[in-house]
C-alpha cells in the first residue's frame, strides 16, 4: 500500500523536473507516431527505453495549442488502466492522459528515475499547459501522485487520489496550493484513511472533495472519475486556469443537479446529499448555487442521511479495532516460537470475516468484514513481498498462508505460496499449494517448467503429473 520513497527523492525530483520546464512541444513530425483519439499502450521514453507509458491524446489534439495533462499511476504498473478509465472524460474536456508502465507498489522501485523519465519525455514530446498539470493514482499509486504534487509544489494544479491519501511522511499543510479530489469505495479498507485526509485537508484550508462509490479497493468506475475531472474543470474556471466559459459553467451545474436528483430517485439520499453539497461549494462564486444549497439543508438532517453518516463512523471504528487484532497476529508470526499459534489465530479471524462478508444484507458487519478481508490480504501479501525480497522464505510462507486463507480462490496467492515453500525447502507444502493453484484456475504449464522458483520441484513425480495435467487441457 505504501511504495518505498528514497530519502532524497523530493529534493532530487524537484531539481530535475524544474530543469525540464524549458522543454516544450515539438513539431508535427515528432508526434506523428501518436494517433489522437486512440489509447496507445506503450510509448518508450526517448532518453531511457526501459521506461514507458500508456498515452491518450484527445481526438482534436494539435501541437499548436497547450493541453491539460493527467499523470496516472497504477499500483501494479499497468499504465493502460488509468488511461482507459479516464479516456472518455479526457476526450470530453480535452485532456492528455498518460499512465506509467513502471511505477508500482513494492520494495526496490526506483520512483525517482521513473518520474523523472516520465516527466521529461512528456514535456519534450507533447504540447502541455503547464498551469494545468494533474496527477492521479490508485492505492500506492495515489501516494505517488501525491508525491509528485508535493515535490513540485505550485507546479501541479490538482490530484485525484483513489483508494489512498498522501505519502506517509507528508500531510496536508497551508502552504500547499493544489486541489485534492479523493475517491474511495464503501468497502475499501482505505476509505477510513480518506475520511482522515478529509479532516486534515479541511484543517489546512486546502480545496478538496471526498467522494464514495459502492466498490472495494479497486480503481473507481469511470463515472466517478469523470466527476473528479469535472470538479477539476470547475476549479480551473474559478482560478482562471482556463478561459471563462459561462455556458460550460451552467451546463456542468445543471448536470450536477440532475446527477444528484437521479441518486435521490434511485433511493440513495446520502449520495444525493454529497453531490448537492459538492455543487453548492464548488460553484460558489461562479453562479448562483442556491438551489444546491437548499437541497443540502433539506437532506442533511433526514434520518436516511444521518443513518448513513453514523454507519460510516461506526464502520471506521470497528475496522480499526479488528485491524489491531490482525496486526498483533502478524507481529507474532515474525518469531519462530509464536508463529504456529499466531497463524491459527489469523486463520480463525479470516474464517469469521469471510462468513460475515457473505451476508446478503448491507449491514455494518458486512461492510467491515469486506474491508478487513481486503486489508488483511494486501497487508499479508506486502509482508510476504518484503520477506521474499530479504530471502526470508519461511516467514514469507507464513504470510502467504494467511493470504490464502483470506483469498482461497486466488490461484496467484497459491503460486506464490508454492514458490516460498519451495525456496525454504518444503517440497510437500509447495506441491500442495501448486495443486490448490491448479484447482482454482491456474493453467500455465510453461511457467511451472521454466520458472526457477519451482526448480527444486521439477523432478518430483507429483510436479510432473501436474504439468502433464495442464498440458492435457
Amino acid at each position: 500500500m505504501r511504495p518505498g520513497t528514497p530519502a532524497k527523492f523530493a529534493a532530487l525530483l524537484t531539481c530535475v523536473l524544474l530543469l525540464c520546464f524549458g522543454h516544450t512541444c515539438v513539431a508535427d513530425a515528432q508526434i506523428a507516431e501518436f494517433t489522437p483519439g486512440k489509447i496507445i499502450e506503450k510509448v518508450s521514453c526517448l532518453t531511457d527505453a526501459t521506461q514507458s507509458y500508456a498515452l491518450y491524446l484527445p481526438s482534436n489534439y494539435s501541437p499548436n495549442k497547450s493541453w491539460p495533462i493527467l499523470y496516472g499511476f497504477d499500483p501494479g504498473g499497468r499504465g493502460g488502466q488509468p488511461v482507459e478509465l479516464y479516456s472518455e472524460a479526457a476526450e470530453k474536456f480535452g485532456w492528455i492522459v498518460v499512465g506509467s508502465n513502471n511505477s508500482r507498489n513494492g520494495p526496490g522501485v526506483p520512483l525517482s528515475n521513473i518520474l523523472n523519465a516520465l516527466w521529461r519525455d512528456t514535456h519534450d514530446r507533447l504540447a502541455l499547459d503547464e498551469r494545468r498539470v494533474y496527477a492521479t493514482g490508485m492505492s500506492g499509486g495515489a501516494r505517488v501522485a501525491g508525491m509528485l504534487a508535493l515535490s513540485l509544489k505550485d507546479q501541479v494544479a490538482g490530484i485525484i487520489a483513489c483508494g489512498a491519501g498522501f505519502p506517509a511522511e507528508r500531510g496536508p499543510s497551508k502552504e500547499m496550493r493544489f486541489a485534492v479530489f479523493g475517491i474511495g469505495g464503501l468497502e475499501d479498507f482505505n476509505l477510513i484513511e480518506l475520511h482522515q485526509l478529509d479532516a486534515a485537508l479541511s484543517k489546512a484550508g486546502m480545496t478538496h472533495q471526498i467522494l464514495m462509490h459502492d466498490g472495494a479497493h479497486t480503481w473507481p468506475p469511470k463515472v466517478a472519475l469523470a466527476e473528479a475531472v469535472e470538479w477539476m474543470e470547475v476549479q480551473a474556471l474559478k482560478n482562471n486556469l482556463r478561459p471563462k466559459d459561462e455556458k460550460l459553467v451552467a451546463d456542468l451545474y445543471a448536470q450536477g443537479l440532475k446527477r444528484a436528483h437521479d441518486f435521490e430517485e434511485a433511493g440513495k439520499p446520502y449520495d444525493a446529499f454529497v453531490r448537492y453539497e459538492m455543487l453548492a461549494s464548488s460553484f460558489n462564486g461562479l453562479l448562483d448555487s442556491a438551489e444546491a444549497a437548499s437541497q443540502v439543508q433539506r437532506l442533511k438532517n433526514t434520518k436516511e442521511v444521518q443513518a448513513s453518516l453514523n454507519q460510516l463512523k461506526q464502520a471506521d471504528r470497528m475496522q480499526e479495532q479488528r485491524m489491531q487484532e490482525f496486526m498483533a497476529a502478524l507481529q507474532s508470526m515474525s518469531s519462530d516460537e509464536t508463529r504456529t499459534l499466531a497463524l491459527g489465530s489469523a486463520k480463525r479471524l479470516a474464517a469469521q470475516l469471510r462468513k460475515q462478508a457473505a451476508d446478503t444484507q448491507p449491514t455494518t458487519d458486512r461492510i467491515v468484514a469486506r474491508r478487513l478481508l481486503g486489508q488483511f490480504s494486501v497487508t499479508a501479501s506486502e509482508q510476504a513481498n518484503e520477506a521474499m525480497f530479504r530471502k526470508d522464505y519461511d516467514r514469507a510462507a507464513g504470510y502467504l498462508t494467511v493470504a490464502a486463507e483470506i483469498r482461497p480462490d486466488n490461484p496467484q496467492i497459491w503460486l506464490r505460496l508454492a514458490a516460498a515453500c519451495a525456496q525454504s525447502g518444503g517440497k510437500k507444502p509447495a506441491l500442495d499449494a501448486l495443486k490448490q493453484a491448479v484447482a482454482h484456475g491456474f493453467t500455465d504449464a510453461a511457467r511451472l517448467e521454466q520458472s526457477p522458483e519451482y526448480a527444486v520441484l521439477q523432478q518430483e513425480k507429483e510436479f510432473k503429473a501436474l504439468v502433464q495435467q495442464l498440458k492435457a487441457k
